[in-house]
Formats: C-alpha cells, structure tokens, sequence
C-alpha cells in the first residue's frame, strides 16, 4: 500500500488510535499494523509508540530493574506529556517498584467498597444503617 493510499484512508477515532499504539504488535491484524507504521512515521509518535510498548513489557514481564532507565529515556525524549508522565511516576516511584515487584493488588477489596457504596446511594434516604447491613450482606 502506498503512502499516498494510506492517507486517504480514515485513522479513526483518537481513543482508537491510542489503542492501537499500546496493544500489542502480534496482536494486530494486517490493516491494523499498517495503520501502526503509518502513524509512527512521524518520530515522536514513534518515539512514543516505543517508549509505550517497553512501559507495557515492563510491566507484562515484571521487569522492574528496568524503570530507571525507561523513566530517564521519557525525560530525554523531548515529548512534554512523557516527561511529565515520568516526572509523576518519580513521584510515586516506591509504588512503582511494589507494584513491579507483588503479584497482589488491592483490586478486590476496591470492588467491594464500590459494591458498598452503590447500594448506599441506591436507598439515600430511605432507611437505616440495619437495613443498608442487610442489604449489603444479601448482594454478596
């Protein structure tokens, strides 16, 4: 496909072409790693598509020896939103490093509290905490 077909074809919507950039490459279909290459001809969405797929690895293989210098390649890259991003995540730097390093996360319990909280907003005002007990006890 040439150059000048690949850009009267449509891209899609942003949230698409974000997608496209964090999945996985062997996950795509055809049209969509054409789509991929398109898009990273420009080089700092290439750089970002690369600095996006190590984060990912990273993160899939646990490899947490490896954020120092991943968080030192954003800062360099010269792209505002990676370097803020990396500044962020410096911020919170020991959670990124548990969260590298520990299989568990306090996901369940985050699912609970929300089971919790939409029964209680579904009967405000309507009843007491007995009742908002009971009804918690009977949704698990």
């Amino acid at each position: 496909m040439s150059s000048t077909e690949q850009t009267s074809e449509p891209l899609g919507s942003p949230r698409h072409l974000t997608w496209l950039l964090l999945r996985k490459p062997e996950s795509l279909t055809e049209a969509e790693q054409s789509m991929v290459a398109f898009i990273r001809e420009v080089k700092d969405l290439d750089t970002t598509y690369e600095l996006a797929q190590q984060f990912f690895k990273m993160i899939r293989e646990r490899q947490a020896d490896r954020l120092d210098t991943w968080l030192q390649a954003c800062e360099k890259s010269g792209i505002p939103d990676l370097q803020t991003f990396a500044e962020r995540l410096k911020r919170e730097y020991s959670a990124m490093k548990g969260a590298f390093q520990f299989s568990y996360s306090n996901g369940p319990v985050e699912g609970q509290i929300n089971k919790l909280k939409y029964i209680k907003r579904s009967m405000y005002g309507r009843g007491s905490f007995e009742l908002l007990r009971q009804r918690f006890l009977q949704a698990a």
